[in-house]
């Protein structure tokens, strides 16, 4: 079995273009891409924020999510 890539809340934040408090928010809220909680360390796996990514594609701006 193969290792996942795992990023940081920081990594993950950068490689979605939003701010680390923007993916704390949506942790707190629910709406943000997966993730995993070892105690105190949060860690996203890359295929978790592909996943995340491709759930807000969009046609058309009348798709547009928020």
């Amino acid at each position: 079995m193969q290792e996942p890539e795992l990023f940081t809340t920081q990594e993950a934040a950068k490689m979605l273009r939003r701010s680390k408090s923007t993916l704390d928010k949506w942790r707190m809220e629910s709406g943000g891409p997966v993730f995993m909680k070892f105690g105190d360390k949060v860690l996203y796996t890359k295929d978790s924020l592909l996943e995340f990514v491709a759930a807000h594609m969009c046609e058309h701006s009348g798709q547009a999510h928020s």
